[in-house]
């Protein structure tokens, strides 16, 4: 027995290794998360996932409590950045109402009259507004009630101060949509809980993602990432992870207008299969980054507009994979960017200089042409 062990040492230690990775999926299964792959070693690789994501199971009951809190309180965020349009909405003269009684009917309709008039008094505060022609920059547009996105048709020159962050389909548009005066910090398999923290390959450097937000200004950062994570965490966890994205980008990027693109669909073969890349988990989620965008101030574009079939799958011609378009179909993308663009005039003086040089040659992505038309034959995201 001892010399088996001792001739077997690395096969008893690979087996050991799986047997915790199994026991692992098992309780990341029990907390939400969705095997990413049916049969053998599904559990294994959803194990393996997410200890690349960095949930390990020390951290597990700390993500666990996040989970449950967007479960049974999902209106908590949201109410926090509303606040500021609510107050003038609420009046708290409407309180005390319910509240009354039959001896003191007589006083509580005498002190609303009474209160009402400095209440009403504030409410032009901020009616008083009249300057909303003179807002300069992204973020104040962006504040104020009145924002809502208009798309309009705009040239290829709309996109000389735009940043495209996202995994290996923007990688498919950075090679092949044509757009070639953009900068594009595109990387297979990048996800949005490691997007920040991303090493890129630039023209110029290599850098992470949040060093090239710091580095360049930008007014247009278009975000797609959401299919690679589906194997990790429920959609609560994959939203929140989202927003924090997103709030940190607005605070290095203050005067940027923040695209939030939906996931592109996968062929009805593969939706077929049951697995858990599916267009019905992808539905749910574009749903929830919908949501997102609105509660944060962002454009939500859902490309799949321009591509899906009459199923809403994506076409099996457009794809050899099921799941990246062939070279030949990204055209489609660029157009959809082109008639789906938001352009505030008050911005058209304001950044025209602040807009770094480097801005629009600083190209990065993590794989050549060559590379790429050997990716699109392959399932990896």
């Amino acid at each position: 027995m001892k010399k088996f062990l001792k001739n077997n040492i690395c096969l008893l230690s690979v087996a050991l290794c799986c047997v915790l990775l199994e026991g692992y999926g098992l309780v990341l299964m029990q907390h939400g998360y969705a095997v990413p792959q049916e049969g053998f070693g599904g559990r294994i690789a959803l194990a393996a996932l997410s200890l690349r994501e960095g949930i390990f199971p020390w951290n597990m009951e700390t993500e666990n409590e996040i989970m449950l809190m967007a479960e049974t309180t999902p209106e908590i965020l949201p109410v926090q950045a509303a606040e500021p349009a609510a107050l003038p909405v609420t009046e708290t003269v409407e309180a005390p109402a319910p509240e009354t009684t039959e001896v003191q009917s007589e006083t509580s309709e005498a002190q609303p009259e009474t209160e009402a008039e400095p209440q009403i008094a504030e409410t032009p505060v901020p009616e008083a507004d009249g300057k909303a022609e003179e807002i300069k920059t992204e973020e104040a547009v962006m504040a104020s009630e009145e924002f809502r996105p208009v798309f309009q048709q705009v040239e290829d020159d709309y996109f000389s101060d735009a940043l495209f962050i996202g995994d290996s389909r923007i990688v498919g548009v950075c090679e092949y949509a044509g757009i070639r005066n953009a900068t594009f910090y595109a990387k297979t398999s990048m996800t949005i809980y490691k997007m920040m923290d991303s090493r890129v390959e630039t023209t110029k450097d290599v850098r992470t993602v949040r060093e090239g937000l710091r580095t360049h200004r930008f007014r247009k950062i278009y975000l797609m990432v959401g299919l690679n994570e589906i194997g990790v965490g429920n959609t609560d966890y994959f939203i929140n992870a989202y927003r924090e994205v997103v709030q940190e980008i607005r605070e290095l990027q203050p005067d940027a207008l923040i695209y939030i693109q939906g996931i592109m669909h996968v062929s009805g073969r593969l939706d077929r299969k049951g697995g858990v890349f599916n267009n019905e988990t992808i539905n749910r989620r574009n749903e929830a980054l919908a949501a997102l965008a609105e509660e944060m101030q962002a454009v939500y574009l859902d490309v799949n507009e321009a591509y899906d079939d009459e199923y809403g799958n994506l076409p099996a011609s457009f794809t050899a994979d099921d799941v990246h378009l062939k070279a030949n179909h990204y055209d489609l993308w660029h157009a959809f960017y082109l008639t789906h663009a938001v352009v505030i005039p008050e911005l058209t003086e304001s950044m025209g200089a602040a807009v770094n040089d480097a801005v629009s040659g600083d190209i990065a992505t993590d794989v050549s042409a060559a590379e790429e038309g050997e990716r699109k034959n392959e399932t990896g995201l």
